[in-house]
């Protein structure tokens, strides 16, 4: 999915990140419908925003947000709840990407920090709503910047992301505002949270509730490698991207802690590897 040189740049070295690497990572063989003043086979071009067909595609509750126009006053009436027709969507959907960088992130046994995993995850999905056209905003630490199209607002985000990389590890984060996210995106457009797993996943399960049936929820993983090869248990000496020295402690893994992703599955979220995105360093 990526060409060696990109792989090579952005794994030059593994605890600095720059907005070269975070351009480096884009995604092949992944191309939008249409250019932008480029018209298809029947004459159609690309919108910018949301819209929707005349193709009926069922009824359901009424959600904030959504257009008083298309209740369906029949069904509201026999049911007694407000009940929205739908129709299938003409234009792609927006994303929302919430970056996650605690300092607790600022490690790593081999291959980059975890932070830096994050970073290009983030970049490598915006990439990928650029070459589909897709709408596309960033969420962190206290910088949310809204969804919109185009490689200038792009490389906005990049250039956010990078300045956050530096700032957000000796900063302590605040929760995740999903309203705050939520609003800035409509129906069926997506959110997605880049981190590692929760250690309180509460909030991850009430917001998946409350939004999956109205939201897109994605998450992705970030992993250290010794996730799948267990380290030794005891104290581990790390430096920070500012060059402060830390120790951190591993302990046995808990019994559990697999169980949080099965309790978000279950409240809405589709769980996926940073892992699976990014290539390995060396790989052939």
């Amino acid at each position: 999915m990526f060409s060696r040189a990109a792989d090579k740049q952005a794994g030059s070295d593994l605890t600095r990140l720059t907005l070269e690497d975070l351009i480096a990572i884009q995604p092949q063989h992944v191309r939008g419908k249409l250019s932008a003043g480029r018209r298809g086979p029947e004459g159609e071009r690309p919108g910018r925003g949301r819209s929707t067909t005349l193709d009926f595609d069922g009824l359901s509750p009424y959600a904030p947000g959504d257009d008083v126009r298309a209740i369906d006053w029949r069904a509201t009436m026999r049911t007694g709840q407000t009940t929205m027709r739908r129709f299938a969507a003409a234009s792609h959907r927006a994303h929302m990407l919430h970056v996650d960088l605690r300092a607790d992130l600022y490690f790593g046994t081999s291959e980059r920090l975890m932070a830096k995993t994050a970073c290009l995850a983030t970049a490598w999905m915006a990439w990928k709503c650029f070459m589909l056209q897709e709408p596309v905003g960033l969420s962190v630490g206290s910088v949310t910047i809204a969804p919109r199209r185009g490689r200038k607002h792009v490389l906005r985000l990049l250039d956010t992301l990078t300045e956050a990389y530096v700032r957000e590890g000796t900063d302590a984060q605040s929760p995740i505002d999903f309203e705050e996210i939520s609003a800035l995106v409509v129906r069926q457009d997506e959110i997605c949270v880049i981190s590692d797993l929760p250690v309180d996943s509460a909030p991850f399960t009430a917001a998946g509730r409350a939004l999956s049936r109205t939201r897109m929820l994605r998450f992705v993983l970030v992993e250290d490698p010794m996730v799948l090869r267990p380290a030794v248990r005891g104290r581990y000496p790390l430096r920070g991207p500012d060059g402060q020295r830390q120790v951190i402690r591993i302990a046995a893994e808990k019994p559990n802690e697999r169980l949080v992703e099965a309790e978000l599955r279950d409240a809405g979220w589709q769980m996926d590897r940073a892992s699976d995105l990014l290539p390995r360093w060396g790989a052939e």
